[in-house]
C-alpha cells in the first residue's frame, strides 16, 4: 500500500510543481500590477506600462489589458492603447463579461481618430526585398497598407539583394498624422576592385667566379 501511495505521489510531482510555478507567477504578477497602478497615480506611465506588459504576460487577465490601455493611453502611445484595447475586449467577450467589453469597446472608438498611421510604399520589389519598420520585419501584405504607430520617430529600413539599403526616418505626430513613405532608390551595391598582386621583381644578376679546376685546365692546356 506504501507503495502504491508513493508512485502515486510521484506521479503527482510534474503537476504539483507546475501548480506551484503558476502560483508563483500568479504572485509576482499581481505585485507588478499593485506597482504599475500605483506608479500611474503618481503620473509615471513610462515606468508603469511596462509592469503592466510582465504582468500580462505571467498572468494573463482582461482587467490587466485594461488598465494597460489607460497606460498607454496617458502616456500617449495612442497606437499601443488602441491595440491594448481591442485585446481586452475579445478577451472580454471571450468571458462574457459585457461591462468589460462595453469599457473597451468605448476606448476604442475615443481612440481611433486620433490614430496616426505609417504607410509605405514599395513599387520596385527586387529580389530578396525585405521591409523593416524600428527593426521589426513588414511583410509584403501589409506594403501599402495604413499601419496604426504610436506618435514619434520611426526607422524604416529596405534592403534587397545585391543592393544597397535604403533608410529613411519617419516622424509621426501626436493625433491623426498619415504618412505615406515610398521606398525608392536601392541602387545597386558595388564592390570596389581587390588591388591588384604585385608583380613578381627580377632576380638580381650573380657575379659567378671561375672555378679552381677551369683555372688550372686553362694553365695546363696553354
Amino acid at each position: 500500500m506504501s507503495l502504491l501511495v508513493g508512485w502515486l505521489a510521484s506521479a503527482a510531482c510534474p503537476a504539483l510543481a507546475w501548480a506551484q510555478e503558476g502560483t508563483s507567477q500568479s504572485t509576482v504578477a499581481q505585485a507588478l500590477f499593485e506597482q504599475a497602478r500605483k506608479l500611474m497615480d503618481e503620473g509615471s506611465y513610462d515606468t508603469a506600462c511596462p509592469k503592466f506588459v510582465e504582468s500580462q504576460r505571467l498572468d494573463p487577465g482582461t482587467g490587466t489589458l485594461l488598465n494597460l490601455g489607460l497606460c498607454y493611453g496617458k502616456a500617449g502611445k495612442t497606437a499601443s492603447a488602441w491595440d491594448a484595447f481591442k485585446q481586452a475586449l475579445a478577451s472580454a467577450q471571450r468571458e462574457g463579461r459585457a461591462d468589460r467589453a462595453g469599457y473597451a469597446q468605448k476606448h476604442i472608438a475615443q481612440l481611433e481618430p486620433l490614430l496616426s498611421t505609417l504607410t509605405v510604399v514599395v513599387p520596385d520589389r527586387a529580389d530578396g526585398m525585405e521591409v523593416t519598420v524600428d527593426g521589426i520585419a513588414l511583410g509584403q501584405a501589409a506594403w501599402g497598407a495604413p499601419i496604426p504607430m504610436d506618435p514619434g520617430k520611426h526607422v524604416v529600413r529596405a534592403t534587397a539583394t545585391g543592393r544597397r539599403p535604403w533608410i529613411a526616418d519617419v516622424p509621426l505626430g501626436k493625433e491623426a498624422d498619415r504618412k505615406v513613405v515610398t521606398v525608392t532608390g536601392l541602387e545597386p551595391s558595388t564592390r570596389e576592385p581587390a588591388p591588384p598582386s604585385p608583380k613578381p621583381q627580377p632576380a638580381a644578376p650573380v657575379d659567378v667566379a671561375p672555378s679552381s679546376d677551369s683555372s688550372t685546365l686553362g694553365y695546363v692546356v696553354g
